[in-house]
């Protein structure tokens, strides 16, 4: 009760002071809004899929065979050892990886396994 008759006094002695007039507040006029949906706007919008073929599954796997090489395991370890274990992949012949920061984030150390051919 209190608080509240503090904040009614702070604002008429703001008001007085913006020049702010206190006339009472005027209630709006409702307003009645009918929606209608259409069938098209219930319809789930699918978006059309390719099915694959032969040709598309040889083509993953060819796209497959060439990037598994880049492709590597990390490890990470703090004193107590393993802690986490995620993925990266190599992005240039200087060896640089790239992984998500959650995969490394807190490690002591990490190990980066690369596949054998």
């Amino acid at each position: 009760m209190t608080v509240g008759l503090f904040l009614a006094a702070s604002t008429l002695a703001c008001a007085q002071f913006t020049g702010a007039a206190t006339a009472p507040a005027v209630p709006p006029t409702p307003v009645t809004v009918v929606v209608t949906a259409t069938p098209d706007a219930l319809a789930p919008v699918v978006p059309a899929v390719a099915p694959l073929t032969d040709a598309g599954d040889a083509s993953l796997v060819a796209l497959y065979h060439q990037l598994d090489p880049a492709v590597v395991a990390i490890r990470v370890l703090d004193s107590q050892g393993d802690v986490g274990l995620g993925s990266g992949f190599v992005i240039d012949t200087d060896g640089h990886i790239v992984t998500n920061a959650h995969v490394v984030q807190g490690a002591q150390k990490s190990r980066w396994i690369l596949p054998t051919a």
